[in-house]
């Protein structure tokens, strides 16, 4: 009896015996095998019905991340998310914009913010959560657009330091730049805004209805 499992991927106990074996068992034995084989059916699942039930994505994340199968290009990862029209999941709501915009390296560019505004004005979630406060600019249009909602925004403690990296980063260059939050701190008529600070791959997010995740810029290949 030569046996295989495959720890960790959902398949175990793949049983292949050789034909050879099965004609050279005394017929008693045959037959108790027989026997035992049809119990353990009756109670076991087929091994189709175990192979229909594997999950084929988590065994080609796991062979990637043991380095068995090269890992897809950030492009390739992207394609995968389906695109669609903003006027595809939202009417046509107004939205406020205060102020004038100028692109600055580490903001939405002005398309996106279009978009995201136009998808929390249509949706009115009661609590928002945003991974990436940088200087604040998009989280005071959220802020003004909807100001009965508790907005938490989180980002990386002001005086973080490259040496207190956790996990890999590669985009010191924002981090270094970025002035927290000072964006909507200047203006006073907001006050539904709650900052935290801490690294996003190990803290605790509190509970939102709708989720902003525009943080961490580093990407493993």
């Amino acid at each position: 009896m030569f046996s295989l499992t495959l720890s960790g991927f959902g398949i175990a106990g793949i049983l292949i015996k050789s034909l050879e074996q099965l004609q050279c068992c005394p017929d008693e034995s045959r037959s108790m095998h027989n026997k035992r084989t049809y119990k353990e059916s009756q109670s076991m699942p087929s091994f189709s019905e175990r192979l229909m039930s594997v999950n084929l994505d988590v065994i080609l994340r796991k062979l990637r991340n043991k380095g068995v199968l090269p890992k897809p290009s950030a492009e390739k990862l992207l394609d995968r998310i389906p695109k669609i029209l903003v006027s595809e999941i939202v009417s046509k709501p107004t939205i406020r914009v205060v102020g004038t915009y100028s692109y600055v390296d580490g903001y939405l560019p002005w398309c996106d913010i279009l978009a995201l505004l136009s998808v929390l004005v249509d949706r009115s979630p009661r609590t928002i959560l945003e991974v990436g406060t940088f200087n604040g600019y998009t989280t005071r249009l959220m802020a003004l657009n909807l100001p009965d909602a508790e907005i938490h925004t989180i980002d990386l403690p002001e005086d973080f330091k490259d040496t207190d990296a956790g996990l890999q980063k590669d985009d010191f260059h924002l981090i270094a730049g970025r002035r927290v939050g000072s964006e909507y701190r200047a203006d006073p008529s907001i006050k539904c805004i709650q900052q935290h600070f801490g690294d996003t791959a190990e803290y605790v997010f509190p509970v939102a209805e709708f989720c902003f995740i525009d943080g961490s810029h580093t990407y493993s290949r």
